[in-house]
């Protein structure tokens, strides 16, 4: 272990400016990595982690990153939403996010104008409360007006609803065991 500050900060530095992580120029040094970041000026270390960022964002694609970056830009230019892109390639939507460039990210009234070209015509609410109002259920709405309603319990995703358990009432105190 070094005992001289200045020589100690001199070398902390150097090492820094080589390239070595905090926690392997403490490592060696046989310092804290809070030692090494008060003699290493924040700037500089700033500095470091943006060019390491600038480094990380331009390595070179393997061919399966062309290819996936490829498909995200095909299927959400094709007008999917970033959600269905997601699943239909099975990664996350951060992932897809990721892989489309600012420039080609829909603005959230463009994702809304697409959902209602692709939808087609908007469904007839005045009709669909009339029919409600005369006493359609939702889930007969939902058959008519295309899509299953989570108020049927055969459509509903989650599965029919469990069936409710009888209330047991607990023994009287005393009364568990009296009889032995």
């Amino acid at each position: 272990m070094v005992r001289d500050m200045k020589v100690l900060s001199a070398m902390i530095r150097s090492r820094y400016r080589e390239g070595a992580s905090i926690a392997v120029v403490a490592r060696e040094l046989g310092v804290s990595k809070s030692t090494v970041r008060h003699h290493v000026p924040l700037q500089e270390r700033r500095d470091a982690a943006a060019a390491a960022r600038q480094r990380h964002r331009n390595r070179a694609e393997t061919p399966y990153e062309q290819a996936l970056r490829a498909q995200v830009v095909r299927l959400y230019g094709s007008g999917m939403p970033q959600q269905r892109v997601a699943a239909t390639l099975g990664i996350s939507v951060e992932a897809v996010v990721a892989r489309l460039e600012p420039s080609q990210r829909r603005s959230k009234q463009e994702a809304a104008r697409l959902s209602v070209e692709q939808q087609g015509d908007l469904l007839p609410q005045e009709e669909i409360i009339a029919r409600y109002v005369e006493g359609a259920t939702m889930a007969e709405l939902g058959r008519l007006y295309g899509g299953a309603s989570l108020h049927d319990p055969a459509q509903d995703p989650r599965g029919p609803a469990p069936l409710p358990r009888p209330h047991l009432k607990a023994p009287a105190p005393g009364a568990a065991g009296a009889g032995r």
